[in-house]
């Protein structure tokens, strides 16, 4: 209910008393003759009547206290009166409390750079200096011990801790242990919820709660998730990053416009979130959305910075002539009993009044706290002290907000289950655009996190085993501060403005050069464990023997995808380069090997098993179309190899001479190149591909099984990028919005043309390459050697024209299965749980804006696999090897968007057009990027789909990581026993349902007992009965015993660990996983 002006100015005047001013009359009649007997003796009758009656109903309240309290109309089942408020609560019963929570929220990027908004610098662009604010901060809670503040990006507060004293720290100490100062989320950065993969937000989760661990203790470490920026919420953040990190709210600043408007409606704003359909209610979390306005600042005109533009303050003085305090207050009560409207609905019509959460802050805010807080202490102050308020206004922290929701018996929590996907707040805005913007720096983001994680668990392995002692290998145990920089990047990256692509241009760039500094830090270190782990010892306490060839280095070449690694382009006849391959993953695998050469070593190239010093078959085939940074290769070595689960095995590739030549028969097929119409047509194989004659597209024939064959078809096309002329968004890096035809335009040829397409035979892989125009083209490889029957599909794309046209455009790669799927497909949840979509449709509310925006609505985020489901006969998977955009727009196809190139901002606060470059520069004459990826795609029947792509996805995220070295001599030492061809670090592999996430070394302190001692985390790969994800056998739970990844060490100790890392309980050396679960344990070594 709204006040007017007299009743806000009424309710200011303070009303003093010193006693019961309705005594006064008694006094006086008392005193003017009530002394009478007759007086005396009615006054005694009346008080006899009074005890008697308090007496009799003191023994009815004792007696209806024993029976049970039945339900009436007005009566709350079980409620026995206003829940008392517990010692420190700031809460009054029977009013609305108003839980004032002060924040600001620091992007780890994204206008400037991470290291500019630290220091303040580069402020022409914004005003933002991470430094100030925290320091202002703390100086200012120290000065009232009522005022609280919370704090997310570690980031940035780990970095201002390096920089503070002995006596700051522990001033800060204080207050954090005093509650005043809190962390929420607690992670490195706030990451994205549709680009980052589960692991790399596992990673720097971890990383923020190790922070916080190790200088605060554990009671410090963050009950709520602050996820306030984010655009669009992932059903993982609920659990594995939600429950699963020890939280039990997540917080949010965005949800879809009509989703909010139905909530509001429900009393639903507030809800129990179930991510996953899989787990049970124990990983349920809380979840709150902030606001109807789908942000997270304070009401309007309360906003105390110079940021927000607001000329609202308090001036309380009545000489002023503009005092304000009645407005202020009006205004405030106004702002609270609007948002109250939004909460509490159904929830709020308590005895106890209810609670309402404000946050006050917005970014980049408090750099002048002093301000801040004394506008805040003037608000809390004046509302507080109006006579007759309903509120009562106090500094509070989401935790103690929680605590009030989940201690009210009034509550109603409506259950919510998946993602809040995609996103849309305005007409025409939906936010789809930005699950591909900057497509080459999402993939590698991914890469990098990838070979952090095979770096980490290599190192842990190998220092395990006892062959750290090496000479020129590496330390007795891992050296933490060098892969430090590199998992700081990585974690940095999973912001919600980096892997998400919406950061300006230098801001990405800084992104990638922090990327490759760590990339460059880690490859000595890496290169060295490998050739540790192939070395002999007799003990883990022996010296080791001299290095063989210690000159021979084995490094990796991370542009294999472009055809470059020098190593392998400068051999020459003679020449013999080894091929280590490290194979992350906990079970065996098949790897297929494609390395660069020039033509004349390739024609005379062999490949030997250096365990058994067989020849693997192995074939030759021309290098795909040059692209940027393209090496000098000419020809591509291809072959394929089992490598053993978490193991180091050793290749070799050797470039014959001519008198070699002639005494063998085991040189590298050069594989035939057919022409279009003798394409790989099937033959009986599971998996074949050839050419339309009508258009050239690929068309790509599974056998599904004895009585169905399903043919995929593979086009290319763009949608054209509305410009915004119509007066609503554009696309952009945000927004994904085509023009108003909404229809996409192929690429390619109305007609076959046989010069556009390269079709190649072998041995050991058929490859087919069909070039869509002048700037985008698919190869299609298919391995004779592979136990999960799919197809790679490689697409290049780029330069985009944009230039002539002055058109941006969204490209795509369409696949056309004709299934009837009616209008359903499922995505993966950050490479999880499968979220059943469906076209034109909303699970939480009815959808109605299908014509508005009919292709970017159905759009959503996969970071891993996309399934066709609802056809009985088959199912068709398409997988990616980075985080892309994907919709079902015509029933039976799948289209996912690989690259994009706009010409206009979005409207959204980047300031920039989506338009990348080769040379990093929008404004130059320079072609646009080009991008190359891969999609894996596979038909199976719909029981088998889950085992397929589980499988596919898991090793083509675990990618083997390879390093090559040109040398003479590793075969006679292999031969003469000092060096082994392969080294295997598990006993046993994991059961095909379970996926060994990481592993890495923990430093001696943490190590309780003396030892040493390794982090693991395990998950499950399938879901429950009646999920997308269900298999019939493999959705079993399984058990894992944890002696098998650390063979020859005797386990002391076990304990189990939150996902970010903090201890739980002791646990045991034989894990047992449910469907869909994540665990993690520390595992002590004798």
């Amino acid at each position: 209910m709204r006040r007017s002006d007299d009743d806000v100015d009424a309710s200011l005047r303070v009303h003093l008393r010193t006693g019961d001013e309705d005594d006064s009359g008694d006094d006086e009649e008392a005193t003017r003759g009530g002394s009478g007997r007759a007086s005396w003796l009615l006054n005694g009758l009346l008080l006899a009547i009074v005890v008697v009656f308090s007496v009799l109903l003191l023994l009815l309240l004792l007696l209806l206290a024993q029976a049970p309290v039945d339900a009436g109309c007005d009566r709350v089942p079980g409620y026995e009166g206003p829940p008392v408020p517990p010692p420190g609560d700031r809460r009054v019963p029977g009013k609305l409390n108003v839980h004032i929570v002060p924040h600001t929220h620091d992007d780890v990027g994204w206008l400037k750079t991470v290291d500019q908004y630290f220091t303040g610098s580069n402020a022409s662009i914004q005003q933002a200096d991470v430094r100030r604010i925290i320091s202002s901060v703390v100086d200012e809670l120290s000065k009232d011990p009522a005022r609280t503040f919370v704090y997310a990006e570690m980031a940035f507060f780990s970095r201002w801790w390096r920089e503070q004293g002995g006596a700051e720290r522990s001033r800060v100490r204080a207050l954090v242990k005093e509650g005043r100062l809190s962390f929420v989320n607690g992670g490195w950065c706030m990451h994205d919820e549709a680009a980052a993969h589960f692991a790399d937000m596992i990673h720097q989760t971890s990383m923020g709660h190790e922070f916080i661990r190790a200088n605060f203790g554990d009671d410090a470490l963050p009950r709520v998730g602050w996820q306030l920026d984010p655009f669009g919420h992932s059903a993982i953040q609920a659990t594995h990053l939600g429950s699963g990190v020890g939280l039990d709210a997540v917080f949010f600043g965005r949800a879809d416009v009509d989703d909010v408007t139905r909530r509001i409606a429900d009393g639903a704003m507030e809800f129990t979130w179930r991510g996953s359909r899989s787990l049970d209610t124990t990983n349920d979390v809380k979840g709150f959305v902030l606001s109807k306005h789908g942000n997270y600042g304070p009401p309007p005109g309360m906003c105390f910075d110079v940021v927000c533009g607001d000329d609202s303050r308090w001036q309380d003085d009545p000489d002023l002539e503009d005092y304000n305090v009645p407005e202020m207050v009006e205004a405030f009560v106004n702002a609270v009993e609007e948002q109250a409207g939004w909460f509490l609905g159904a929830n709020g019509s308590t005895a106890y009044g209810g609670d309402v959460m404000l946050t006050m802050g917005t970014d980049f805010t408090y750099g002048a706290a002093p301000y801040w807080y004394d506008q805040l202490d003037r608000l809390i102050r004046h509302v507080n002290a109006a006579e007759g308020t309903k509120l009562n206004v106090f500094y509070s922290t989401p935790s103690a907000y929680l605590d009030a929701k989940t201690g009210n018996p009034h509550m109603r929590w409506p259950l919510k289950t998946g993602d809040f996907f995609p996103y849309r707040w305005t007409p025409h805005q939906y936010w789809t655009g930005y699950f591909t913007s900057r497509p080459t720096l999402k993939a590698f983001i991914r890469r990098g996190g990838e070979f952090l994680r095979a770096a980490q668990s290599l190192a842990a392995v190998v220092s395990l085993r006892g062959v750290a002692n090496a000479p020129g290998a590496i330390t007795t145990t891992p050296p933490w501060d060098l892969f430090r920089p590199l998992a700081e990047a990585i974690a940095v990256a999973q912001h919600h403005d980096a892997v998400s692509g919406t950061a300006k241009q230098h801001v990405t760039d800084d992104y990638a050069v922090r990327i490759q500094r760590g990339v460059d830090g880690v490859e000595g270190h890496f290169s060295r464990t490998l050739n540790a782990a192939l070395l002999t010892h007799s003990s883990p306490s022996a010296p080791a023997p001299p290095v063989p060839d210690p000159d021979a280095v084995a490094t990796r070449c991370p542009l294999l995808n472009v055809s470059a690694c020098p190593v392998t382009e400068s051999m020459t006849p003679g020449d013999v380069v080894a091929v280590l391959a490290y194979n992350p993953l906990a079970w065996e695998r098949t790897e297929h090997v494609r390395i660069p050469m020039n033509a004349a070593a390739a024609r005379r190239a062999v490949v030997i098993d250096a365990s058994s010093g067989e020849f693997v078959p192995s074939a030759t085939l021309p290098a795909p179309p040059p692209a940027p940074l393209a090496g000098r290769a000419t020809t591509q070595l291809v072959f394929s190899v089992t490598l053993p689960p978490l193991s180091v095995s050793t290749f070799f590739v050797r470039s014959l001479s001519e008198n070699e030549v002639a005494q063998t028969t085991a040189l590298a097929e050069a594989a035939e190149e057919t022409g279009a119409s003798e394409s790989d047509t099937n033959d009986g194989r599971a998996v074949s591909v050839s050419l339309d004659p009508n258009d050239g597209s690929l068309l790509v024939d599974f056998v599904v099984d004895a009585t169905f064959n399903l043919t995929a078809k593979i086009t290319a096309a763009f949608y054209a990028s509305h410009d915004g002329s119509d007066g609503f968004v554009p696309s952009g890096a945000y927004v994904f919005r085509p023009d108003s035809s909404q229809k996409a335009t192929p690429l390619g040829t109305p007609s076959f043309d046989p010069a556009a397409s390269r079709v190649f035979r072998s041995g050991v892989l058929a490859e087919t390459r069909v070039a869509f125009g002048d700037w985008a083209s698919v190869a299609v490889r298919t391995w004779s050697k592979e136990r999960v029957p799919h197809a790679e599909v490689e697409w290049t794309v780029g330069p985009i024209p944009v230039e002539a046209d002055g058109v941006g455009k969204e490209v795509i790669v369409r696949y056309s299965t004709g299934l009837a799927t009616g209008g359903t497909w499922a995505t993966d949840s950050n490479g999880r749980d499968m979220q059943p979509r469906r076209r034109d449709h909303r699970d939480d509310w009815t959808f109605r804006n299908a014509s508005e925006e009919p292709v970017s609505s159905n759009y959503y985020p996969f970071g891993s696999i996309a399934t066709l489901t609802g056809d009985e006969r088959a199912g068709f998977h398409l997988l990616t090897d980075r985080s892309q955009g994907v919709g079902s727009i015509r029933d039976g196809e799948l289209e996912a968007m690989v690259h994009r190139r706009n010409l206009n901002d979005d409207w959204l606060g980047v300031g920039e057009p989506m338009n990348e470059t080769q040379c990093g520069c929008r404004e130059c004459d320079c072609p646009g990027l080009v991008a190359r990826g891969t999609h894996l795609i596979a038909a199976t029947t719909p029981a088998t789909g889950p085992r397929t792509y589980r499988e596919l996805q898991t090793r083509s995220q675990n990618p083997t990581q390879l390093a090559f070295a040109k040398v003479n001599g590793w075969e006679e030492s292999i031969r003469g026993g000092s060096r082994r061809a392969v080294s295997v670090f598990a006993s046993s592999a994991a059961p095909r349902n379970v996926h060994v996430v990481s592993i890495d070394r923990l430093p001696g302190e943490d190590c309780a007992r003396g030892g040493a001692c390794a982090r693991i985390v395990l998950a499950h790969l399938f879901e429950s009965e009646g999920c997308v994800g269900y298999d019939e056998e493999l959705s079993a739970p399984a058990k894992v015993n944890l002696a098998d990844f650390f063979p020859g060490r005797s386990i002391v100790a076990v304990e189990e660990l939150t996902l970010s890392g903090t201890p739980i309980r002791p646990g045991d050396a034989v894990v047992t996983l449910e469907p869909m679960q994540i665990r993690a344990a520390k595992v002590e070594f004798a």
